[in-house]
């Protein structure tokens, strides 16, 4: 019921990165390919371009709907977000489900299993997808042309950077959590092993490019994966695990993790895993940098066109958006200074530490908190 809450904006026409242009008729579940987005904090009756506060967008991460992110949400200073003095529009990325996704263009077959419901082929997206979608959908649906703040974790830093670099003028604060502009090639290590798992589930037809059915041996070794790198080496060595109530770090896998993914649709997450894995670069993908210094220039550069202030906030113990990556690109935006900041998070939970939903994680949620706060809040044009 939480997700019909979503609104859906038409994307039937829209041109993605690779050429390709999204149908009318591609999605099975609705009348044509939409952007799902919520808003929250919006007195009834008024438009957010007058009704007087801050404009935050806040697009998801990966395998994350808009429902999951509304533990930030809420009136009163005790939420990261708060929607007292802000309105703030949830956006779904591109692939995650509920905007438009593979899923959405497969239908049951005849004799069981899935098959494509029409002879589009199955898109696959761009960070650069999602974030010039957003813009379109903020300012033809919203009348919203400029963001006070684009605060992403993880896969949804990665958004909120290049809407920073792509279009300078419209953004003010970027906060970029657990995230970093791009894909390093660590993180791309972890993604593609994410991959591998998927496809070698005989459910994965190789030549149409998606799973005819629920590949169950694939997701669980992508579960167990992703259980060895979504934490600190710490939360295991030092039984950090006991904290969120768990005997052991087997019980935490089995209870944790493998159910997070269980039921997880596999083209979804897949197209998510090319789409964070795709952004070599700042602005470009893999198809436009053939290797790493060409990349880093590349990035060096996108980041050079950022106006708006930048908060990172990366976790020390993260593995794949390693706090290195997000001083590196510190580094190119000119330094740690007033408008750009590094605030580490210290945590034996690495990348999970961006998304302190647990209550073992009352503390990382407050200094995150009272860290955006204080970076919007000190500065006087917000």
């Amino acid at each position: 019921p939480q997700l019909a809450e979503a609104q859906h904006f038409n994307l039937a026409g829209f041109e993605l990165e690779s050429g390709e242009v999204l149908a009318e008729g591609a999605s099975v579940d609705r009348p044509a390919p939409s952007l799902a987005y919520k808003v929250h904090g919006l007195p009834e009756g008024e438009a957010i371009a007058s009704c007087g506060k801050r404009v935050v967008l806040l697009p998801t991460s990966f395998d994350a709907t808009h429902v999951d992110l509304e533990y930030i949400i809420g009136a009163g200073n005790q939420h990261i977000l708060d929607t007292t003095d802000s309105v703030v529009i949830v956006v779904n990325q591109l692939g995650n489900g509920v905007s438009f996704s593979p899923s959405q263009q497969l239908r049951a077959a005849v004799g069981g299993g899935l098959e494509r419901a029409t002879a589009d082929p199955i898109y696959r997206f761009s960070i650069g997808d999602d974030v010039r979608a957003q813009k379109l959908m903020l300012e033809r649906a919203l009348g919203v042309t400029h963001l006070d703040v684009a605060y992403g974790y993880s896969m949804g830093a990665m958004q909120a950077l290049d809407w920073a670099s792509r279009y300078p003028t419209c953004v003010g604060h970027v906060v970029a959590v657990c995230g970093a502009s791009r894909c390093g090639d660590l993180n791309r290590v972890f993604l593609d092993s994410l991959e591998a798992a998927l496809c070698a589930d005989p459910a994965y037809d190789a030549a149409g490019d998606y799973f005819t059915e629920l590949p169950h041996r694939g997701l669980e070794a992508f579960s167990r994966i992703y259980s060895g790198w979504g934490v600190g080496a710490s939360f295991y060595l030092h039984k950090h695990f006991r904290e969120a109530g768990w005997a052991s770090g087997a019980d935490f896998v089995q209870g944790d993790y493998l159910p997070a993914f269980a039921g997880g649709d596999p083209n979804d997450l897949l197209s998510q895993v090319r789409t964070w894995k795709g952004t070599t670069a700042l602005g470009a993908t893999e198809r436009d940098c053939t290797g790493a210094e060409e990349a880093d220039e590349a990035t060096a550069e996108a980041l050079g066109r950022v106006q708006a202030r930048v908060l990172y906030m990366p976790c020390d113990t993260d593995k794949y958006f390693t706090l290195t990556e997000a001083a590196r690109e510190v580094s190119w935006l000119g330094g740690e200074r007033d408008r750009v900041r590094l605030r580490p998070i210290s945590s034996a939970f690495g990348h999970r530490a961006g998304d302190p939903r647990r209550e073992s994680m009352a503390g990382i949620y407050d200094y995150i908190r009272e860290e955006v706060r204080n970076f919007v809040l000190d500065d006087p044009s917000a």
